[in-house]
């Protein structure tokens, strides 16, 4: 199997981002729709400028009040995302990777894809001597059983496009992020 994977290495406009991996999934949804070969999985990694995305939770729900108090008066951007859960930020030291492929393709359920995902994540800290673990909340996060409270290291937010033919989803790990 080839995986692309498109690596964007300064930071950038979430849109910008984002307009590529509905390019992409629209590329997989062409060829279910005709019958045709799939492309090969993608994947794109990113980091981004400044940005808090909001999910389906917190759609429609803030005040102009507000996106101007996330958005630390135009320092930061705010959009809504296709996506579950609420508002997420997302900046330089975090590097965001949007996998695209076909579940159904590769044998795998959506459970089954987000326990590969957080098991590859936990790994990937492991590797750089950082000790993470799963909770029952969603996500990966370090501090687990040490008693000194849990903290998010990384999230999955996993999107799928009418009758789950193609995934599209985002995860995002913290490498040294500040929101400040």
């Amino acid at each position: 199997m080839i995986l692309r994977h498109i690596h964007i290495p300064n930071p950038i406009p979430y849109l910008r981002a984002s307009a590529l991996q509905e390019t992409l999934v629209a590329s997989f949804l062409s060829a279910k729709a005709t019958h045709t070969p799939l492309p090969p999985p993608a994947i794109i990694t990113a980091q981004f400028h400044p940005v808090y995305t909001l999910g389906r939770r917190d759609k429609d729900t803030l005040t102009p009040a507000q996106k101007t108090t996330l958005s630390h008066n135009g320092a930061a951007e705010v959009h809504y995302a296709l996506r579950g859960g609420q508002t997420t930020f997302h900046g330089p030291g975090q590097l965001v990777a949007y996998p695209i492929l076909d579940l159904r393709s590769h044998g795998l359920t959506p459970r089954r894809y987000v326990c590969m995902l957080e098991q590859a994540l936990i790994a990937t800290c492991a590797r750089y001597g950082v000790c993470a673990g799963t909770t029952e909340h969603t996500g990966v996060w370090v501090g687990v059983g040490e008693g000194e409270g849990e903290r998010k290291i990384a999230a999955e937010d996993v999107g799928g496009c009418g009758d789950r033919k193609a995934r599209h989803d985002g995860r995002n790990m913290n490498q040294q992020s500040s929101r400040e």
